[in-house]
């Protein structure tokens, strides 16, 4: 029994790594996301946040940092308490790999293309959106973003101070994403 506990206990602190080779995502019905090589990500801020995910009633806070390079990018997610929770990182081929220490709900491709669809540009969003009649929609100077696809809303971006709120309204989850340190 106490070499299955110790067995238990390196399996979760070493983590389980693996490479993802995939170059598109299924964000919605009839809509894809072609995953951006890490040099897409290099304007984006090096920064930390409180991402806060809703889904189904449930509530869920990780503290969440980014690194930016031109030929990588790379997130570190952990609970409020500290325990890692995962790390991605994006390569200038737009490979992932990702190391999950926990089993997580949602896979890390899922949670890559949220992160670009939040902020890349919306000239890149158009260019890599795929699906019928895929329609962009900008508002309050680029303050509030709409995506729709067929007509029906799929997701919300408003961007406020220091605050993103992302709304997937097909898959009913939400993330707030309040800056902590860039």
């Amino acid at each position: 029994m106490r070499q299955l506990v110790v067995w238990l206990f390196l399996i979760i602190v070493t983590g389980c790594s693996s490479v993802i080779d995939v170059k598109s995502v299924n964000i919605a019905t009839n809509l894809t996301w072609q995953v951006q090589p890490a040099s897409a990500m290099a304007q984006s801020i090096e920064q930390t946040v409180l991402l806060t995910a809703t889904h189904s009633g449930n509530r869920h806070k990780m503290l969440v940092s980014t690194q930016s390079k031109p030929d990588l990018f790379a997130m570190v997610a952990m609970t409020t308490q500290g325990v890692p929770l995962f790390e991605l990182k994006l390569d200038k081929f737009g490979d992932i790999t990702k190391k999950t220490y926990v089993p997580l709900p949602i896979s890390a491709e899922y949670i890559l293309s949220d992160m670009q669809i939040i902020n890349l540009s919306i000239e890149a969003l158009r260019a890599n959106l795929a699906g019928n009649n895929v329609v962009v929609e900008t508002s309050f100077n680029d303050k509030k973003r709409t995506i729709r696809v067929e007509g029906s809303k799929v997701i919300d971006i408003e961007y406020k101070h220091n605050m993103t709120h992302f709304i997937h309204h097909q898959r009913d989850y939400e993330l707030l994403i309040e800056v902590l340190r860039q």
